[in-house]
């Protein structure tokens, strides 16, 4: 038996036969667009999310220098309380002295 097919001689090269249908190149040529636009699509993504984590990254980083002056403040308010607190103990106990004396 012998085959239909015809045989190619090596040197002929690549050709598109009358074999291959339009629909067939179509379809590739769109699926060639639509991963093409996909990708892209894809890129700008991720640039609107890189450009908004480098926001993210400088809020960050004032909300830090903010907590950090916040707690030196903080701690200053807490050690004038703490003088405050001393003033009044001291006055408390001259006037309970005061006041037992003159009994």
């Amino acid at each position: 038996m012998k085959s239909s097919a015809p045989a190619v001689a090596p040197e002929a090269g690549w050709r598109v036969a009358r074999d291959v249908p339009l629909a067939l190149i179509a379809a590739i040529v769109f699926q060639t667009i639509g991963i093409v636009w996909y990708f892209s699509k894809l890129d700008s993504r991720v640039k609107i999310i890189e450009d908004a984590r480098a926001a993210n990254v400088a809020q960050i980083g004032k909300i830090i220098e903010d907590r950090d002056l916040t707690h030196t403040r903080l701690t200053t308010v807490e050690v004038r309380l703490e003088a405050i607190l001393e003033g009044i103990r001291r006055i408390e106990t001259r006037l309970d002295a005061a006041g037992s004396a003159a009994k």
